[in-house]
């Protein structure tokens, strides 16, 4: 068994790379993953599941209302509140889709279209209406389950996040409200040229 030193040499090499390859990046992995949220599953119950799945349906479906208003609303006022519904929801999106990821748990694909068809049809005012009264449920749905969440949710980061987003989804009510006591009193019907 006559090694030549060239053999000797490479593995010698070889092995001092796989070395230096663990010694520097094991420690990077190795905080890599203390960074990561560690979730047991004591601390993540039934109650945090049911949140994440279904303020993520939720916010799919406002955000494509809100998109499809903001083509096709009449009044500036409801441009203004799908725009920034649109913007709210999309942030509440990624972060519930983040959340979910930090959990290892799978959120239902997106549906095809989350618009009902009976409110891609109307049109002006009536479009206007219905929408305004469907963000008025969908946002009290909304605040019932951040505030179940905040409640009795097991994982303290889901409900810190619950807490801190029922101000938002207030303020939404609110404008909403807004809007469909106007369209009920008929003080907000498009007036002409508008």
């Amino acid at each position: 068994m006559n090694r030549e030193p060239r053999d000797l040499d490479r593995r010698w090499v070889l092995r001092a790379c796989a070395a230096w390859t663990a010694c520097v990046l094991a420690p990077e992995a190795m905080a890599r993953a203390a960074r990561a949220p560690a979730v047991s599953a004591e601390a993540f119950n039934r109650v945090d599941r049911e949140f994440l799945r279904a303020a993520m349906r939720i916010s799919r479906t406002d955000q494509a209302l809100s998109r499809l208003a903001l083509r096709q609303a009449t009044r500036p006022q409801v441009r203004d509140f799908a725009r920034r519904l649109a913007a709210d929801h999309a942030r509440i999106g990624r972060d519930v889709r983040r959340y979910a990821g930090q959990r290892r748990l799978v959120l239902a694909k997106r549906p095809d279209d989350p618009v009902p068809a009976r409110s891609r049809a109307l049109k002006g005012a009536a479009f206007d209406r219905d929408y305004m009264a469907r963000m008025y449920r969908d946002t009290r749905e909304a605040i019932v389950l951040f505030q179940k969440e905040a409640r009795e949710g097991a994982d303290m980061e889901l409900k810190a996040y619950a807490s801190a987003t029922l101000p938002v989804l207030r303020a939404h009510l609110k404008l909403a409200q807004k809007g469909e006591a106007a369209w009920r009193l008929g003080a907000a019907a498009p007036a002409a040229g508008v």
